[in-house]
């Protein structure tokens, strides 16, 4: 799901994103560091980001 929320098209991160969902529990430092990290100007991306916060 890294690999995918780090992809430059805007549906494919937004896809890895929505995919680590279901493991924030489990791994919620890493994976808020590695949302934290992630600038985008996509609309989605950031919608997206902001469901997890």
């Amino acid at each position: 799901m890294l690999e995918l929320s780090a992809n430059k098209g805007e549906f494919i991160s937004r896809l890895g994103i929505v995919g680590m969902l279901a493991f924030i529990p489990q791994k919620s430092s890493k994976i808020l560091e590695h949302l934290q990290n992630i600038d985008s100007e996509f609309y989605y991306i950031n919608m997206t980001i902001a469901w997890v916060f």
